[in-house]
């Protein structure tokens, strides 16, 4: 359901939030989905509010709804544990060049967080310009702790410049306190650098991070446009991983990955995308954690349509 009055909007039911303290994650075929209630104003100029309270998830696997809750990735917490209700408040306020983010959120006798953050892209002449994407969380257990003790502060940033078709970004990234950063059941790490085969997220952790991104726009083999042909890929390190129950054991990751994609921009098959994944990760973490070393190759054929 949806109603709207003047420049506010009210949607009950399946929600798809893309917000750093609530994410529905894109990454298979179906998408992640909460049931609930938005609520998004945008009466004063350049100022977004909005709001979700959630009770129930429908993850990307299932075909069922299931209470909100967190897994308890790389024993990171007590145990993985589901509850009742997720709720998130706050806004954006969008400057001329970057965009100011500021939510509080609580998971219901699990934890509560607050985020603070900025992105953006600022001309420094007619074809460089520099990237930004500052993210900041607080996280503490609340209620009646039922993941036990939650106590991180995570920093990630990644800086980057773009000039004509290519962008090059340096990442890094930092977790403070006593234990990981806490995060909604079946989804990606809010973070900036989000990597297939791990989510870098871990106590202590301190990852470094370089990418390299080529837009193929208005270049031509052999007279043939390659419009809608796009080339990414990256690399990070994690160091100084703490896992808790190995004493002053300290643990590493790194991860190299590829992305090419091509999506057709005219035509009758407008819209038609393709895109191969490859992810080359390693650890050296006991294999009774959540990631493993693996390499992985992901191919998808999308064609999105409207009507």
């Amino acid at each position: 359901g949806k109603a709207k009055f003047r420049k506010n909007e009210l949607f009950v039911g399946d929600l798809i939030p893309q917000l750093p303290t609530i994410f529905s994650s894109p990454a298979r075929l179906f998408p992640q989905t909460y049931r609930g209630i938005r609520f998004v104003s945008n009466e004063i100029p350049n100022l977004q509010l909005e709001g979700f309270y959630v009770d129930e998830v429908r993850q990307r696997d299932s075909i069922r709804y299931t209470d909100v809750g967190t897994d308890n990735i790389n024993h990171r917490f007590d145990k993985a544990v589901t509850t009742d209700s997720f709720y998130t408040l706050g806004g954006s306020y969008q400057l001329k060049d970057y965009r100011l983010r500021a939510y509080h959120a609580e998971l219901k006798d699990i934890y509560q967080q607050q985020f603070l953050g900025f992105n953006g892209k600022q001309p420094l002449n007619d074809q460089l310009n520099f990237l930004s994407d500052v993210r900041f969380f607080n996280s503490e257990e609340t209620g009646s702790k039922k993941i036990g003790e939650v106590d991180n502060r995570h920093i990630s940033g990644l800086f980057g410049l773009n000039y004509q078709n290519h962008t090059i970004s340096l990442g890094y990234m930092q977790s403070f306190g006593s234990t990981g950063l806490p995060f909604l059941s079946g989804t990606e790490s809010p973070v900036v650098l989000d990597f297939m085969s791990s989510d870098y997220s871990n106590k202590d952790e301190k990852v470094y991070s370089i990418r390299y991104e080529y837009d193929f726009k208005n270049a031509q083999v052999g007279g043939v446009s390659l419009n809608g042909l796009r080339f990414m890929t990256r690399y990070a390190k994690g160091e100084d991983i703490d896992l808790l129950q190995y004493g002053d054991q300290r643990f590493k990751e790194e991860s190299m990955e590829f992305d090419l994609g091509y999506k057709i921009p005219e035509g009758k098959l407008k819209g038609l995308g393709m895109r191969a994944r490859f992810s080359h990760y390693r650890n050296d973490m006991p294999t009774n954690m959540t990631f493993h070393s693996t390499n992985e190759t992901r191919l998808n054929v999308d064609y999105t349509f409207k009507f």
